[in-house]
């Protein structure tokens, strides 16, 4: 998700229940994956993006350049960035809505796994 469901650039990821259609705005929750490794927020058109390879890095949403910092690839069950070589984490294992979802190296954690669920649009 996007905090507070804001679609500007350098709004940060984070952690939430996934939203009910009927009651809610999904369009922050809702990414499409390029053929070019991006993934693309529906609403905005912004791509998940890490500015540097340090452990703990926001991931936010950024225009995109082309870059392999925006560049993601879905292993097993892991979101790995090509140019950092770090994965999508939930920071500290925190399990509230709104946690941060950073960039760290890979650990193998329940914090670190992804499920992806297909919808139509």
């Amino acid at each position: 998700d996007l905090e507070g469901g804001s679609l500007n650039p350098g709004t940060y990821l984070v952690a939430s229940p996934m939203k009910n259609e009927t009651s809610e705005d999904p369009s922050s929750q809702l990414w499409f994956f390029d053929p070019d490794g991006t993934i693309r927020n529906m609403a905005s058109g912004l791509v998940i993006d890490i500015s540097s390879g340090i452990n703990g890095v926001d991931l936010v949403i950024w225009p995109m350049n082309g870059q392999g910092n925006q560049l993601w690839t879905m292993v097993d069950v892991y979101l790995v960035c090509q140019a950092a070589n770090k994965v999508m984490d939930v920071a500290d294992f925190n399990t509230a809505p709104g946690a941060r979802v950073v960039a760290w190296q890979q650990n193998f954690g329940l914090n670190q796994q992804w499920n992806l669920i297909l919808k139509s649009i």
